[in-house]
Parts: structure tokens; C-alpha cells; sequence
């Protein structure tokens, strides 16, 4: 997968000398940012989602998480597997490209407010790209730096940082690393500079993509929250 690296970052300093100011970086407070990656980022619109209620494809955990492969990530034809309950109000689903590949994405859904809601995406995680940096709701500016540990071909993951409201080929960065390609997960990590975000929260996207039709193989998403610089 070619990936070309976002060259937009936030500018943070002048072009010239200027008396000295003290610089803060704030962001919003963890409690207050929602969970969801997708289909809703915020509970106001997840509640619009139940009250004019036309479908019911996100009142099922499955179809979201299909769903959300599709839509959000650009998988081409996920496959779904059964849902898998962690509580009564959040679980996981497994999703593959096609029937019977070995790559495998778990997708962890969540009810927004009990029964009757819509579920909502809250994380990815891959079989083959563990992402350990940036970690859930972690307040980022550019450049953030990403870690984790992975396995694809030639050893390529591409990283997308987003903001809520963006789909497949949107994003605000992208910058290409490489782990192992192999059998075995092995480290990457870099800088990944984006654009200055006009919403307060988003999410970083890791993504490897098949040798044969340079489609999406598998993804690991974690939701964060967008850091402000004041003086």
C-alpha cells in the first residue's frame, strides 16, 4: 500500500522573535468526551438515532460492527461473526475481509444508554497490529507519536489520524511505518504530524492492507481526544 505522509500539522510558533508567554496545552477532560468512535461521537446524536428511528441496523451490535468496517474503515465485504457479550451493555464482534481469512479484527461495541439504544464502535483491535500508542481517550497534538507491534505484508501499517465525521481516505494525517512481516508481531513506531482538527475528538487508525489486491486486511482504532495550545 503506497501512503503518502499528511505534510499538515498544527503551527504552533511564530515567524519571528517575541517576548516571552507562558503556553499551555489543555484538552477536554476524560469524563467528558464520548465514548464512541462510530456510527455516533456524541450522545445527543445517538439519541436523535432513537427517536427518528427509520432503520434498525445500530440497534444490532453485529450489523454495527460490520457496518463499521465498511463505512468507517473501507473494508470492502466484512464478513461478521457472532456477538460475544462482555456485559450486558457491551461486547465484541469479529470481522474478516472475506469468509475464512486468517485476518481478524475484534470490535468492541457499546450501548450508549441501556436497552433500546443504539451501540456504538468504542475501539479496534487487530490479530496482527497491536497498537499500544496513543491509548483510549489520550489527549494528542502533532506530531503524536505511535507505537504498537505488528506483522503485514512486507512489513507496511499506514497510520490515519482522524476526526469524528471523517470516512475512508479522509483523514487530517497519514504516515507509513513498518513492523515485522513475518510470523511473529514485531515493534513500529513513529511521528505522525495532521492537519489542525476542527472537532475536539477523533481517533487514530492503524491499517495494513492484502498483497494481492491492496485492499484492507485488518485495522485497530483507538478514540482520542484533540489537545489545544493557548498563551
Amino acid at each position: 500500500m503506497a501512503a503518502t505522509s499528511a505534510s499538515g500539522c498544527d503551527d504552533d510558533e511564530g515567524g519571528k522573535a517575541a517576548a516571552p508567554s507562558s503556553t499551555t496545552t489543555t484538552a477536554a477532560p476524560v469524563e467528558e468526551t464520548f465514548p464512541g468512535v462510530w456510527p455516533y461521537t456524541t450522545a445527543a446524536d445517538a439519541d436523535g438515532y432513537t427517536r427518528g428511528l427509520v432503520d434498525e441496523t445500530y440497534l444490532d451490535p453485529v450489523r454495527t460492527a460490520r457496518e463499521f468496517m465498511r463505512v468507517f474503515i473501507g473494508m470492502e465485504a466484512p464478513v461478521a461473526g457472532e456477538y460475544r457479550a462482555g456485559d450486558n451493555q457491551s461486547g465484541e464482534v469479529e470481522v474478516r475481509p472475506r469468509a475464512g481469512s486468517p485476518f481478524v479484527t475484534t470490535v468492541s461495541v457499546r450501548r450508549v444508554s441501556g436497552d433500546g439504544s443504539p451501540w456504538v464502535v468504542v475501539s479496534a483491535a487487530a490479530g496482527r497490529v497491536k497498537l499500544i500508542t496513543p491509548v483510549a481517550l489520550e489527549g494528542i497534538r502533532s506530531p503524536v507519536n505511535v507505537s504498537g507491534e505488528a506483522s503485514a505484508y512486507e512489513g507496511n501499517v499506514v497510520v490515519q489520524v482522524k476526526e469524528d465525521g471523517m470516512g475512508p481516505g479522509q483523514f487530517l494525517g497519514q504516515e507509513p511505518l513498518t513492523g515485522g512481516s513475518g510470523p511473529d508481531l514485531e515493534p513500529y513506531a513513529g511521528p505522525v504530524a495532521f492537519q489542525a482538527p476542527t472537532k475536539t475528538s477523533g481517533a487514530v487508525v492503524i491499517l495494513t492492507y492484502s498483497a494481492e489486491d491492496d485492499s484492507v486486511e485488518q485495522a485497530s482504532v483507538v478514540r482520542v481526544r484533540f489537545e489545544r495550545t493557548s498563551t
